[in-house]
């Protein structure tokens, strides 16, 4: 009797460890924000910033009948840097956790990165 209750409680505690594992808020958030670093690490730069982008610029905004194709080309890559670095000392810029900047120049203009 006293062996078939311990193997109960054995299958019990193997059960609960093959449950799939439950993470709090928290620790979900932490695995989204490494897992989005890790892209960052393991891509290539070009993959994340590929050398053209093609776009068309509205018929509207050259009040023409239809759209102009347009190819940007990346001209180069800095090196990892703060808002406020990449700004220069006079820009006023505000940097959020998602790396998305607000920058205001002493002109008064601004600017989201």
């Amino acid at each position: 009797m006293l062996g078939l209750a311990g193997l109960t409680a054995s299958a019990a505690g193997i059960a609960v460890q093959m449950l799939p594992r439950r993470f709090s808020a928290a620790q979900q958030e932490q695995i989204m924000t490494w897992e989005s670093a890790r892209r960052w690490r393991v891509l290539p730069a070009g993959k994340i910033f590929p050398a053209t982008v093609g776009y068309q610029l509205p018929a509207y905004a050259l009040f023409a009948s239809s759209v102009l194709p347009l190819t940007a080309r990346r001209v180069g890559i800095a090196r990892q840097a703060s808002c406020a670095a990449a700004a220069g000392w006079r820009w006023i810029s505000t940097c959020s956790a998602s790396a998305s900047c607000a920058i205001a120049s002493p002109s008064g203009s601004t600017s989201r990165t």
